[in-house]
């Protein structure tokens, strides 16, 4: 009987926070466009240039929806868009991964390990080596 293997998130594709870039409401409002400016939740906006393009998961970082699960904590963004600080981004090696991820952060993350005091947060190094906060 074959055993199943375990990997970290990072040996499976980049994960890739040192590319976001926070913008406010105001400089947004600035920047309107056709570009979709994601949150830890989904779309927040529209502005007028990119960071990000192709197939990628968006992992919510922080936020009440960790605990209450209003909407997915990890869902695909595709074509071209903008991430700010609020979800991790990550890329896997081949897209099958990226569907992987959002399945197993769908049906197997449990809020509560990642509830500390009253924020709820996951941080990178939890997603890398599956360690709770």
């Amino acid at each position: 009987m074959s055993e199943w293997k375990k990997y970290k998130l990072d040996e499976l594709g980049s994960i890739l926070n040192n590319k976001r870039i926070p913008l406010n409401s105001r400089e947004r409002a600035e920047r309107k466009g056709k570009y979709p400016y994601y949150g830890a939740s989904g779309i927040v906006d529209y502005i007028d240039d990119f960071i990000f393009e192709g197939e990628h998961v968006l992992i919510s970082e922080d936020g009440e929806n960790l605990r209450s699960r209003q909407t997915p904590i990890a869902f695909k963004a595709n074509g071209k868009f903008w991430v700010n600080n609020h979800a991790h981004i990550f890329k896997g090696k081949e897209d099958w991964i990226n569907d992987y991820i959002v399945y197993y952060l769908k049906h197997r993350l449990k809020p509560c390990n990642f509830i500390a005091d009253t924020l709820v947060s996951i941080k990178v190094v939890n997603l890398q080596h599956g360690t709770k906060t």
